[in-house]
């Protein structure tokens, strides 16, 4: 099942809490735009590519981890302190409840 499907799916199932944040019109909105991404993710017309650019230090040296370890895992919740990415691990696929007004993924 792809993302957008089970965030749908979680939108779905926490209706009543998601009209606490929003109105009718927006929940369905987001609903129908979280139903046509998970079409076109499973039609193969809807793709997405990220590219994460840097400006090399004087050594040639980005300072960007290499590796998805590099990012999420244990050395990096240390290094950040328990905010960001790493605080996220083991979540993918589900969509946070909205802080201030605003979904998160």
């Amino acid at each position: 099942m792809c993302g957008s499907r089970r965030r749908r799916r979680r939108l779905e199932a926490g209706h009543g809490e998601a009209l606490r944040h929003v109105d009718e019109t927006t929940y369905r909105v987001w609903r129908l735009y979280l139903s046509g991404s998970a079409h076109g993710f499973t039609t193969g017309r809807l793709n997405v590519f990220q590219a994460l650019l840097s400006l090399p230090d004087a050594g040639g040296a980005s300072g960007i981890p290499l590796t998805r370890g590099d990012w999420y895992g244990p050395e990096a919740q240390k290094k950040i302190g328990g905010v960001g990415p790493a605080v996220n691990r083991g979540r993918a696929g589900g969509a946070a409840m909205p802080r201030g007004g605003v979904w998160q993924t």
